[in-house]
């Protein structure tokens, strides 16, 4: 153990701190956070359709969605390059490079063209079936600014607004953008959205299996207890759930049953409860802890952990960096994630088929709401119950060796 913790303090955390600086991870990072507001929106509508089943007069609220969840990959396509382009110091040109790279995100989902000239799109390729080609798409929009930025139509440029010289400057890398989307989509007729679906495929076809469900969970967790950030990896499975989610909700609305488990929804309602490594066990059985420092921590802890919000334990007690605490924190990650996934496989607890990112809501109320199955609860708590048999022999252990440090810090 010691030596694992060696390793990853010397190898990997110097490598993933510097991941997380690097330009081009931290802006889709920020790209990501910077929609999750439309999802809360879908999220809240998502819970007010529950009224549809008792009050059939209730009304129908799923456009307000279809406009904020379901434009999330468009709205990525514009913020992605913008961040990038602020990164590099180009605040001058980064809204017309987000609004460069939505031209071309239009032309990547093909339209089709009325009779009158109308462009016809469909709807879903504006959501989150959307957003590996937005970031794609912003990849290759920024990198072509930024190649671009020494070319200026201004060789002394002091006496012109600075608003003039970046329109004129950002002409010719709208146009190199729009052009190879025009050659790609218009001249080779090639359908950009759907070969990068297919190429995509063995990735999301792993995200959605029990391994790669288990992969993003355990290692995010793993990292988390080392203090590096599990956004990491969010950036990559973000897309893989969001687009699970949105085509459960299809296949339900098909008459045909949800299949896709790597969703936010099930991670966050039946997964990760009270936080990662499913800690809200480990906050209430604090309270109960001989250690006056331990008793504190949970005191602290506990109503953050009904809220699904696990710092002040991880940071606290604390796990990060504690062998006592680490193992079990990994060990619940995989249990947690092995119980929920065949439960919901096998049929026995309902797949989530609708949007719901409101991860504040206490467990097992949330449980209910993302499935809308009365079983999940039951499924909630046997997690709960399994978690707490894990955190209790090694809590007992941490809890006498903090007894002896207090007696010894007493004594002295």
């Amino acid at each position: 153990m010691q030596n694992f913790v060696e390793f990853v303090n010397k190898r990997v955390a110097p490598f993933a701190t510097k991941l997380s600086r690097n330009v081009w991870v931290s802006s889709l990072q920020d790209a990501i956070l910077s929609t999750l507001p439309l999802t809360l929106v879908g999220s809240v509508i998502s819970v007010l359709s529950i009224l549809n089943n008792y009050f059939p007069a209730f009304p129908d609220l799923s456009p307000i969605s279809s406009f904020s969840f379901g434009i999330i990959g468009l709205a990525l396509a514009f913020v992605f390059p913008v961040f990038i382009l602020q990164r590099k110091k180009m605040d001058n040109k980064k809204n017309l490079a987000g609004i460069a790279n939505v031209g071309l995100y239009l032309m990547f989902i093909t339209p089709t063209f009325g009779e009158n000239g109308e462009w016809i799109f469909t709807g879903e390729n504006f959501g989150s079936g959307g957003m590996f080609l937005g970031i794609i798409a912003g990849l290759f929009t920024a990198m072509v600014f930024i190649l671009m930025s020494k070319m200026s139509f201004f060789k002394n440029n002091d006496t012109i607004p600075d608003y003039i010289v970046s329109s004129f400057d950002s002409f010719l890398p709208i146009l190199v953008i729009l052009i190879c989307g025009y050659l790609i989509v218009f001249i080779a007729h090639i359908d950009f959205l759907a070969l990068l679906t297919t190429a995509l495929s063995p990735l999301t076809s792993f995200g959605q299996s029990y391994l790669g469900l288990l992969a993003y969970v355990f290692v995010t967790t793993i990292l988390y207890s080392f203090g590096i950030s599990p956004w990491l990896l969010y950036g990559l499975f973000y897309p893989i759930q969001l687009s699970g989610i949105s085509e459960n909700t299809q296949l339900v609305g098909q008459g045909l049953a949800a299949v896709n488990i790597n969703t936010g929804e099930v991670v966050q309602g039946l997964i990760t409860l009270g936080g990662m490594g499913v800690t809200l066990p480990l906050a209430i059985l604090l309270l109960f802890a001989k250690s006056g420092r331990l008793k504190a921590i949970g005191k602290v802890g506990i109503i953050p952990s009904i809220l699904n919000i696990n710092e002040p334990i991880v940071f606290g007690a604390p796990i990060m960096l504690n062998p006592l605490l680490m193992i079990p924190f990994w060990i619940n990650s995989f249990v947690a994630t092995t119980i929920v996934y065949f439960v919901l496989r096998f049929g026995w607890v309902s797949i989530p088929d609708k949007i719901f990112n409101l991860w504040f809501i206490p467990t097992p109320i949330q449980a209910y709401l993302v499935t809308g199955d009365f079983k999940a609860i039951l499924l909630a708590l046997v997690v709960l119950a399994v978690a707490a048999i894990i955190w209790y022999p090694f809590l007992q252990a941490y809890d006498k060796q903090e007894l002896m440090l207090e007696a010894e810090r007493n004594d002295g």
